[in-house]
């Protein structure tokens, strides 16, 4: 292991300002639990509780502290309530391993009503994307605006079999290095440093000493794959134009899963939907350009 290597990792704070992320308050998440569904869901909650709310909701094989640099920064107007998902973070694995966007959005939907919120907005990355305006679609009334962030009914079949590899490779590594050395051949937009601050929450330690991804490891097996894709893009893009709330669609510029013209095709039948395209940033735009997704997000409540 070299000196590189063993550095402590930087502080949120810091490393959220070598971003170029702009806040003026150091605030800090309170871990939040609530059950529904059967399952123990595990939040983080920023920001005063009496101010307007926004949901984030993290893409597969993340946590909610994927959102912690946009978390810092909204949590001074806004209370933030950053979920993980079934199977994902410190939320619990589901027995029947039902991982589809009916049961997130279900999910969502019962801790929404569990925990009293209206009028809040929805922010969703990639599969939490996709559960965001499957939900939306089907609660009008609670919405206030939307974000939908690189995730789209269509993928480009490239970059999900590139994803699919990436997840499937050996799951039990010696160090939390090892696993740093993988995120950045497979994303190398990020600093070693940046890696290292954000993987720490999404691996634990085993009995044996070995390292693995909390999430639930069904996601890497055979078993889990897409049936019948065509079927469900064409149930999402039904579901698109049913959402009448202003949508911001969030594109990464080197996005390998969602293509230009299908968040153009996705705009044209949306109601109220505009289209920004954060530069320097692949598929995961709020990790690859936290400064620039900021901005995009920014620009968009401050329109509300």
């Amino acid at each position: 292991m070299n000196n590189q290597d063993s550095e402590a990792p930087l502080s949120l704070y810091q490393a959220a300002r070598n971003m170029g992320v702009k806040f003026t308050k150091e605030n800090s998440p309170n871990d939040k639990y609530i059950t529904v569904n059967n399952l123990k869901f595990h939040y983080l909650e920023w920001g005063n509780s009496e101010n307007p709310t926004i949901i984030l909701i993290h893409g597969i094989a993340q946590t909610c502290h994927s959102w912690d640099f946009i978390s810092l920064g909204l949590s001074e107007k806004y209370r933030v309530i950053a979920l993980d998902l079934r199977g994902h973070g410190d939320s619990e694995w589901a027995p029947d391993k039902n991982y589809n966007i009916e049961a997130y959005s279900d999910d969502l939907h019962k801790i929404i009503e569990k925990l009293n919120l209206n009028n809040f907005i929805l922010i969703g990355l990639s599969i939490g994307g996709k559960t965001c305006f499957t939900y939306a679609s089907q609660h009008l009334e609670k919405i206030r605006a939307l974000a939908i962030v690189d995730a789209a009914p269509e993928n480009i079949q490239a970059g999900y079999k590139n994803m699919s590899k990436f997840m499937k490779q050996k799951d039990e590594l010696d160090s939390i290095d090892e696993f740093i050395d993988r995120i950045l051949k497979y994303n190398p937009r990020r600093s070693r440093q940046q890696a290292k601050g954000s993987i720490i929450h999404n691996i634990k330690q085993m009995e044996n000493g070995k390292w693995t991804w909390k999430y639930d490891s069904f996601f890497r097996t055979p078993q889990k794959h897409i049936q019948n894709p065509d079927k469900i893009a064409k149930t999402l893009w039904s579901r698109l134009e049913k959402v009448m709330c202003p949508t911001l669609i969030v594109r990464g510029a080197q996005s390998d899963l969602v293509a230009s013209e299908i968040t153009e095709k996705m705009s044209n039948i949306m109601n109220n939907a505009t289209i920004v395209t954060v530069k320097n940033a692949g598929h995961l735009v709020p990790g690859d350009n936290p400064a620039g997704f900021q901005t995009a997000i920014n620009n968009f409540l401050n329109k509300l």
